[in-house]
């Protein structure tokens, strides 16, 4: 299992059916091809992909297992800064009740993406599992 980073992005920039896209409307994303530090990213609307971290460092400092260590403590202001990463990044996510499962492939170049891709088609697969079972 292991730590994972989050990852949000506009489900219309998905390669997804409409239906798919109503599917995952809210979801934040798993991947451990960043730095596996409960990081938080987000790919924007125009492809950037970004990350706060003030944010991570003043959870790091006032969180002791997913509960505030003080009240008094206030979050930084978002700044959002571009990861200028040249690389492939996997993300994944489960939908109702861990039924259906989604997994997407973005390329990035000075963290601009150039193009994503949906690497598993669940509805392929559970067609292709019922047309097996009834032969």
């Amino acid at each position: 299992m292991g730590m994972y980073d989050t990852i949000t992005i506009n489900v219309a920039m998905l390669p997804v059916t409409e239906k798919d896209r109503k599917r995952l409307e809210g979801q934040h994303f798993q991947t451990k091809s960043l730095d596996e530090s409960l990081q938080h990213y987000r790919i924007t609307d125009d492809g950037m992909l970004e990350t706060d971290w003030d944010m991570l460092w003043w959870e790091l400092n006032n969180y002791t297992w997913g509960k505030p260590r003080t009240e008094e403590s206030v979050p930084p202001e978002e700044n959002w800064e571009v990861v200028k990463i040249t690389d492939s990044i996997h993300f994944y996510t489960h939908t109702e009740n861990n039924r259906d499962f989604f997994e997407f492939v973005a390329f990035f170049e000075l963290g601009k993406m150039l193009i994503i891709r949906k690497l598993i088609d669940i509805d392929t697969v559970k067609s292709k599992i019922k047309r097996k079972s009834k032969t």
